[in-house]
């Protein structure tokens, strides 16, 4: 009967509606765990360039250095320490190409050029 119809649909909506809430706290959750990791691995990418400046520079430039990327202050100097930050144009196909003595020659003679 119709009554009886009436009855099963809006025994059903309540199911429905809780399954597509609980549908959307599912996705939300994914969301959330999906930028947890996109965040982690900027964290430790950020953590292995901090290592990298550290191990080409003495200590407290490096320290300086990286204070001035987090937007501390510009006022240092020291001297013999440089810091040549390039865009090597076709580095990437370059390398791909070539042999690490062959990359490493290529940098070597293109610093020296800047140098004189």
């Amino acid at each position: 009967t119709k009554i009886e119809m009436m009855y099963w649909v809006s025994g059903c909506i309540p199911i429905l509606l809780l399954f597509f809430l609980e549908r959307l706290a599912r996705k939300a959750f994914v969301d959330r765990e999906k930028d947890s990791l996109v965040i982690a691995e900027i964290e430790h990418k950020t953590l292995v360039t901090q290592r990298m400046i550290a191990n080409f520079f003495p200590a407290t430039p490096t320290r300086d250095l990286l204070t001035t990327i987090s937007g501390g202050p510009r006022d240092k100097a020291y001297s013999g320490v440089v810091l040549v930050v390039t865009d090597i144009e076709m580095f990437t196909a370059y390398t791909t190409a070539s042999t690490p003595k062959g990359v490493l020659k290529m940098l070597v003679s293109m610093y020296r050029e800047i140098d004189e």
